[in-house]
């Protein structure tokens, strides 16, 4: 066994990999205060966070003593653990695929948390109460076909919209929602035929305003790399950027909506 800091972004502190003998990834820890800390287990061959540590670090100062639904939980259930560590009054963690539940329901259990509920759900579908603050990390790149961590339809704002659309009649008075968004799908200006992420908020009774964001480089391996025809094609005003290497790059963004 091997233990090496884990820093997906600039910035992210507190994080470590544990890899077996065959150099595979098993376990994610988040050491900071003993009440804070937890450790998840990856799946083999399954996903290890990197935006959901983003996010995390963006939702800290909201989660203490709040009621919480965390729509698309995944594998490791991170931001359902991390809510619930940093003082969430109670979490429910939905996610549409019962397999992925049941993995991060084990993470839940090893932690020794009881304020987790864990449902498998399409979004709010088997939702039936209503919540302080809405956390997702969504599917969010133009493609229909792939895997549930990435396929946001066909101009990758199906599940963002959804969401938020809906989202008023799940929360309780002076609530919010949080969701990690990629600005190129047009967060506060409109760049295609669609209405922008803020627009649709303000449309839907939300005053949205940006928490954090970060720079990411689109690798040719990666999965924004093939969809980039897709974005050009639904956000034709959205101009890369180049850092000095020439790699185009992008900002991944966390935003709030406070319901009015």
């Amino acid at each position: 066994m091997k233990l090496t800091n884990y820093i997906p972004f600039e910035g992210i502190s507190n994080y470590s990999l544990e890899y077996d003998n065959k150099d595979q990834p098993t376990t994610l820890y988040f050491k900071d205060k003993p009440e804070n800390s937890f450790r998840l287990k990856i799946k083999p061959n399954g996903y290890i966070p990197k935006s959901g540590v983003f996010l995390c670090q963006s939702i800290a100062p909201f989660v203490k003593g709040k009621s919480i639904l965390d729509i698309g939980t995944g594998e490791t259930g991170i931001i359902s653990i991390f809510s619930s560590k940093h003082g969430a009054r109670n979490v429910t963690a939905v996610d549409i695929d019962k397999e992925t539940i049941n993995w991060a329901s084990h993470n839940g259990n090893i932690n020794t948390l009881n304020n987790i509920k864990w449902l498998a759900s399409d979004k709010y579908n088997d939702v039936n109460e209503k919540f302080d603050l809405i956390i997702s990390n969504p599917p969010q790149l133009p493609m229909i076909n792939g895997s549930f961590h990435d396929a946001g339809g066909e101009d990758g704002r199906i599940e963002i919209d959804q969401i938020i659309q809906s989202a008023k009649k799940y929360l309780n008075i002076n609530g919010s929602i949080i969701i990690l968004v990629f600005d190129f799908l047009s967060t506060n200006k409109q760049l295609g035929q669609k209405i922008s992420i803020f627009g649709l908020m303000k449309s839907y009774g939300l005053t949205p305003s940006i928490l954090s964001e970060i720079e990411r480089i689109i690798r040719p391996e990666g999965k924004t790399y093939e969809t980039l025809k897709d974005i050009e094609k639904y956000y034709p005003k959205y101009k890369f950027k180049k850092n000095k290497l020439g790699e185009l790059k992008y900002k991944m963004q966390v935003i709030k909506g406070d319901l009015n």
